[in-house]
């Protein structure tokens, strides 16, 4: 699977223009986009680690990953030292974990807000856009959303705009 940053950009460079001329198309191209962005920022709540703190001294990509005690050996030993299939399986994971962790924690921190408040603003200005389907935006918003103050900020932004 690709990294949450490549989706991001990859939703991002979709636009939020219309592009279609006819209603019908626009209503399909409306859908997939929408739901292109909601599965980006549903990605994002999913992968993101409220207890993760880059500023913690475990988390520094450079903190090194010890070995099971059982093996006797240095933090930093590559894995193919260890002998035991079952110690040496036990420290790949380790270092995969923090690894995993950092590289993708990182981006999500420190774009995940602004794509969120982005998304929020897409989507507002694609359902403001008419023919109104609000009852299409708020199954959407239901389906691939849990904030639901998010739901409520963008179902009244769109009424908003479309009186």
């Amino acid at each position: 699977m690709f990294l949450w940053e490549y989706q991001s950009d990859l939703v991002s460079a979709l636009g939020y223009q219309r592009s279609s001329p006819s209603d019908h198309a626009w209503l399909r191209e409306r859908r997939e986009k929408s739901e292109f962005w909601l599965l980006a920022r549903r990605r994002l709540e999913r992968e993101f680690d409220p207890s993760y703190d880059p500023n913690d001294r475990k988390n520094n990509i450079s903190f090194r990953v010890y070995p099971p005690i059982e093996t006797g050996l240095p933090p930093g030993t590559p894995p193919s030292a260890i002998k035991d299939p079952r110690l040496r399986a036990k420290y790949e994971a380790a270092l995969a974990e923090k690894s995993r962790k950092a590289f993708q924690q990182i981006p999500l921190i420190r774009s995940g807000p602004s794509f969120k408040a982005r998304a929020e603003r897409v989507l507002i200005y694609l359902y403001s856009q008419p023919p109104q389907r609000t009852n299409e935006l708020r199954q959407y918003l239901e389906t691939y959303l849990r904030d639901a103050g998010a739901r409520k900020r963008i179902l009244d932004a769109v009424e908003k705009n479309t009186k």
